[in-house]
């Protein structure tokens, strides 16, 4: 079989579908990697033929913490999308997406083969019982949220005419809403673990809950003035926002290590899609542009990040206490549930971050015990559970079996 695995969206959703396409590769398929074109040397990496759908979220995003105008600036390049997924699926078997991939569906119908979409958060599902990811309260009357649901399958397909265009260039009509489009037309991997992140009971769809999606036998190393650092001292705290960027990462850069100083711990900073910098570095503290979470979170005393799903469950399976500084989308709901779980304190929004809260965040980290043995609880259940891949791999199998069977 030969597997085009589309992620449309950050390393978080990168990630998952590289596991996915390491179990697929054990078993004797051929894997193609379409997806933004700033991924194109993760592809030379991993060996992977790489086609590029154009722009990827680190233009879009640059400086900005409003998912409305990422989305408009994601649309005006979805034609390249389009173009590069109907190059990549020439011959495939299967596509496989995930994130913002509008093209996926259509083009697997187009060429008739299996739709299989990855989510890696049940709070991108349709549900009356669950806060969608973006809308920051806890909790909204179901009513609501079904009114809510509806309207965004007004509002959006409406408002994204680029979309409507390509789909029409293809010979299909105007979408109905964005969440049937890409949940409701094939099959759909639950790709998070659920005792971290409750699945709804009302979702629908063909759901498979596959969990987490991990690579096994990563080609990703420590890099030796990494190793180095951690084998100096006491384990660091971990600080870094990956995939997302900031109007002023100098200033941002000048909080963090302020905090660090107050606080007397070790740290690790990652530069990010912000490329947080200094001139100088105290000894205490080592910057690095990139490190593989699955190596370094468990030698870390405790994780500071974003809140996105790839780096909330990476921390979780480590077995460290985290904290969350959401920017947006189900960066908020994830940081409410490390709290209500007691693996991390509050969460704070970058907006309101303050080196205060940074300060008395880093000492919770560093010395809560009853934190931190939650923590390594949590991790240990939640790594009985992996396997998602090999599991998410049947699913795509059975997919091509099913459809090269029909008459």
């Amino acid at each position: 079989m030969r597997i085009v695995l589309a992620p449309f969206g950050t390393r978080g959703d990168v990630e998952p579908l590289l596991a996915l396409g390491d179990a697929l590769r054990a078993r004797g398929h051929t894997c193609v990697l379409a997806a933004p074109r700033n991924f194109a040397a993760t592809a030379e990496r991993e060996g992977l033929a790489f086609e590029s759908l154009g722009p990827g979220f680190d233009e879009s995003a640059r400086g900005v913490h409003n998912e409305f105008v990422v989305l408009r600036s994601f649309l005006r390049g979805l034609h390249e999308q389009y173009a590069g997924l109907l190059k990549a699926s020439e011959g495939a078997d299967a596509i496989v997406g995930a994130m913002l991939l509008l093209a996926g569906p259509s083009v697997a119908r187009l060429r008739g083969i299996p739709w299989v979409y990855a989510g890696f958060s049940p709070h991108y599902l349709r549900s009356r019982l669950m806060v969608p990811g973006g809308i920051p309260v806890r909790k909204l009357p179901p009513w609501f949220l079904g009114a809510f649901n509806r309207m965004q399958d007004l509002v959006l397909p409406a408002a994204m005419r680029a979309w409507v265009v390509e789909e029409r260039k293809l010979g299909f009509p105007t979408p109905s809403g964005v969440y049937s489009h890409l949940a409701l037309q094939g099959e759909l991997l639950l790709g998070w673990d659920e005792e971290l992140l409750p699945t709804p009971a009302d979702a629908t769809g063909r759901l498979n809950q596959v969990g987490v999606m991990r690579r096994r036998g990563t080609t990703e190393l420590l890099s030796p003035e990494l190793a180095a650092f951690l084998e100096a001292g006491p384990a660091p705290i971990y600080l870094g926002f990956g995939s997302m960027s900031h109007r002023d990462p100098t200033a941002l850069m000048r909080q963090l290590l302020e905090s660090v100083e107050r606080t007397g711990v070790r740290a690790v900073i990652n530069a990010g899609w912000s490329g947080l910098d200094a001139p100088t570095l105290p000894p205490a503290v080592i910057r690095v542009t990139q490190a593989p979470h699955s190596a370094l979170f468990p030698r870390c005393a405790g994780v500071v990040h974003h809140g996105g799903a790839g780096t909330l469950h990476a921390a979780a399976l480590a077995g460290v206490p985290q904290a969350i500084v959401h920017h947006w989308a189900d960066q908020i709901h994830h940081g409410w549930r490390v709290e209500e779980l007691g693996i991390g304190p509050p969460p704070t929004t970058i907006g309101r971050l303050s080196s205060a809260w940074l300060a008395t965040t880093l000492r919770q980290l560093a010395t809560n015990r009853d934190m931190r043995e939650r923590a390594r609880a949590l991790g240990d259940r939640m790594r009985a559970r992996l396997g998602g891949e090999e599991r998410a791999a049947d699913v795509v199998e059975r997919a091509v079996r099913f459809t090269q069977q029909r008459p």
